[in-house]
This record gives C-alpha cells, structure tokens and sequence, in this order.
C-alpha cells in the first residue's frame, strides 16, 4: 500500500534551484524532435518526471504528487532522469559530452 502525503510546509518545498543539466542546456537545443526523441526513449517515470518539473514547470513537491511518492524519492528519480536524458540526447543527436 502506497503512502499518501499530505501538504508539506512551504519550507519544506524551498530546496533551491534545480540542478543545471550539465553542459546540456534546454534553451539552445534547436528543435523539437530531438528532445521528444530524447524522452521517448526514457523510462516512462523518468520522462514524467522530468516532463512535470521543466515543461511543465512544476516545482519537486508537486512532481512529487502527480507521481505519489516522497520528495525525496522524486529528487532521487530526477537526477536519474536528467542523466539519462543527457547520455541519450548526447546518442540521439552526436553531440560531445
């Protein structure tokens, strides 16, 4: 049985910026196929994730809700996403790393 989460303290919510996708940086990719290439490939969590907190902009307590499950279990996936993506993209498109 999964848990349910009630409302967190805005407190709780602030954890700061997100992290920077390393030298992959959204603004610049110059179309879209290859960043929905990219996710289709992901993981569905991974690309849920990911589509929640940066298209839809979405802060991690809200990610964390849309995917029932903890703050912490949802910034752990996050960073799994982002890396993924980035190896992905990277594969996709031959850009360097």
């Amino acid at each position: 049985e999964r848990r349910q989460f009630g409302p967190a303290s805005p407190d709780l919510l602030d954890i700061g910026p997100s992290p920077p996708l390393g030298h992959l940086d959204l603004d610049s990719i110059h179309t879209r196929d290859d960043i929905v290439a990219t996710l289709d490939r992901l993981p569905p969590r991974q690309r849920s994730a990911l589509v929640l907190r940066y298209f839809d902009d979405c802060d991690v307590g809200t990610t964390a809700k849309h995917l029932n499950q903890s703050i912490h279990a949802t910034e752990s996936l996050l960073a799994r996403g982002r890396g993924a993506f980035r190896r992905i993209y990277r594969e996709t498109t031959g850009e360097p790393s």
